[in-house]
């Protein structure tokens, strides 16, 4: 099973040095949204980070940076996911993700995505009151007939307590947040939840 690691919404001291850290552990793809940060901010962020690991970066907000960083993919939010797909279909990267929150969404992606993210799974651990609907069972149903669907990510309050859950659930990987950002050892704290994982 596959484990990404979503960043904090927010650019925060020592942020690159932790996060070469964590791709130096093994961390093999990381997702890097941030809405409310300046394109000079996210610049500079990765200018911090080593060259050689950029190409395990999949960026959600200024897309542009995407070229210039050489970076390895693109995550496409769904409220902008039709026109950002139309404007970039000549131009899409290899790795292109998306999020969806319900199974009508699910349903309704096309399959230019190498995987997309399903949220929430379980309660989630950085957002206070946001936890699963009822539409997870459906969910779950759907995405075992591997045939129908791109990879799905379970995504919200995934932890080392739940990460088994989320293989019997039929998920194809993991995105962290709360669980390695919330931790004294973000770095072990992934490195544990990723051999759970294996």
């Amino acid at each position: 099973m596959e484990t990404v690691v979503i960043s904090k919404p927010f650019i925060f001291d020592g942020e690159a040095v932790l996060l070469s850290r964590l791709f130096e552990a093994g961390l093999e793809c990381f997702h890097l949204r941030k809405p409310e940060e300046s394109e000079e901010n996210i610049r500079t962020f990765l200018e911090g980070i080593p060259p050689e690991h950029r190409k395990k970066i999949v960026i959600h907000n200024h897309l542009k940076l995407f070229k210039d960083y050489q970076l390895g993919g693109v995550h496409i939010s769904g409220i902008h996911r039709d026109g950002l797909v139309e404007a970039l279909k000549d131009s899409l990267p290899g790795l292109l993700s998306t999020s969806v929150h319900t199974l009508a969404e699910l349903k309704a992606l096309d399959g230019i995505y190498r995987y997309v993210f399903f949220s929430p799974v379980f309660k989630s651990i950085s957002k206070k009151d946001y936890g699963p609907s009822g539409d997870l069972d459906d969910v779950v149903s759907y995405i075992r007939d591997k045939d129908n669907i791109c990879p799905v990510y379970a995504l919200g309050g995934v932890s080392a307590k739940n990460i088994f859950k989320v293989g019997e659930l039929g998920f194809s990987g993991a995105a962290l947040c709360g669980a390695v950002w919330a931790s004294d050892d973000p770095v072990s704290e992934f490195c544990k939840i990723r051999d759970l994982c294996h």
